[in-house]
C-alpha cells in the first residue's frame, strides 16, 4: 500500500517541479531589459549646470511625467537624432536647416561638451552591436522626451532635404519612410527594410517596435536596418513611404549643378 502512495506522489511531484520552472521562465525579465541609468545633458555654451537623470519612462497622458516637452527646447515633433563620433564633422551640419532639428547620441558625456542637445548613453559598441545602439536610443529618446511624433536615424554622412521631405509626405504615428531594398543578409530569407543612412518611424510604429524586444533581439542578425525592417514589417502596422524616388538623400557623396561634396570621412 504504501509503494502505492509513492508511485503516486512521484509523477505528481514531477508535474509540479516542471510547472513551476516553466512559470519561472514565463515571468523572469528579459537578459535584454533595458532600464539604462543614462544622463540627459542638456548643455549650451553658458551654462553649466549638471546633467538630469533619468531611469524610467511614463506615460503621456500621466500628470506626473516628468520628461521633456520637445516644444519648450524649440524642436518640432518629428525628432532626428545622429550618432556623434569623433570623426563626426559637426561644423558643416550646423550650416543646414536639420541643424534645428537634430538630437545628437553620444557614447561618453564628455562628447557633449559645448553642444546644445546632446544625449550620452554611457556604453560603448562597436559595429557589430549596432542594432543594441540602436534600440537603447529609441528607449532613450522615449524616457527623456514627449510630445514627439516620429523618430528618424540619421548616419553623419548623409545630406539630407527633411523640409522638402515632409512637405512631400508628411508624416504621421503610422509612417515608416526610407529608402527601401530587400535583402536576405545572413538570415536565409529575403527581408524588405529601409537602408541605415536615412529612415523615419512613426510613434506608432516606434512603440510597436519597443514592444517587440525580445524579437528585435533573437533575430540572428546585428544589421540594425534590417532588423528594424523585420520586426516593423511583421509584428506593427504601417505605411511604408519609398523616398528615394524624389531624390532627397545622398549618402557619402552629393553630387548636383555645379556642386560635388564628399559627405564620407576619409579613412585612416
Amino acid at each position: 500500500m504504501r509503494a502505492a502512495r509513492y508511485k503516486l506522489f512521484c509523477p505528481s511531484l514531477a508535474i509540479v517541479v516542471i510547472c513551476i520552472t516553466l512559470l519561472y521562465r514565463h515571468i523572469r525579465p528579459s537578459r535584454y531589459s533595458f532600464q539604462p541609468r543614462v544622463k540627459c545633458v542638456l548643455i549650451s555654451d553658458t551654462t553649466t549646470t549638471p546633467p538630469i537623470q533619468y531611469t524610467d519612462s511614463t506615460d503621456l497622458a500621466d500628470p506626473a511625467d516628468t520628461r521633456i516637452d520637445i516644444a519648450s527646447l524649440g524642436l518640432g515633433p518629428d525628432l532626428v537624432y545622429m550618432f556623434f563620433l569623433d570623426r563626426s564633422n559637426l561644423a558643416f551640419y550646423r550650416t543646414l536647416k536639420i541643424w534645428d532639428d537634430l538630437v545628437l547620441i553620444a557614447e561618453r558625456p564628455e562628447q557633449c561638451k559645448g553642444l546644445e542637445l546632446c544625449l550620452a548613453l554611457q556604453e560603448s559598441f562597436v559595429y557589430e552591436t549596432l542594432h543594441d545602439k540602436v534600440f537603447k536610443t529609441l528607449i532613450l529618446l522615449n524616457q527623456t522626451f514627449k510630445g514627439w511624433n516620429s523618430i528618424s536615424k540619421l548616419d553623419d554622412d548623409v545630406l539630407l532635404d527633411i523640409r522638402t521631405l515632409r512637405a512631400v509626405h508628411p508624416i504621421h504615428p503610422l509612417s515608416y519612410l526610407g529608402d527601401f531594398v530587400t535583402n536576405v543578409g545572413d538570415l536565409g530569407f529575403p527581408i524588405k527594410y529601409a537602408t541605415g543612412p536615412f529612415y523615419t518611424m512613426g510613434r506608432t510604429v516606434v512603440q510597436c517596435l519597443l514592444e517587440h524586444q525580445y524579437d528585435y533581439y533573437h533575430l540572428g542578425s546585428n544589421a540594425e536596418d534590417l532588423v528594424v525592417g523585420w520586426v516593423v514589417s511583421k509584428f506593427c502596422k504601417h505605411e511604408a513611404f519609398e523616398t528615394n524616388r524624389y531624390n532627397l538623400i545622398w549618402h557619402k557623396k552629393f553630387s548636383g549643378l555645379n556642386k560635388v561634396c564628399i559627405l564620407d570621412a576619409p579613412v585612416s
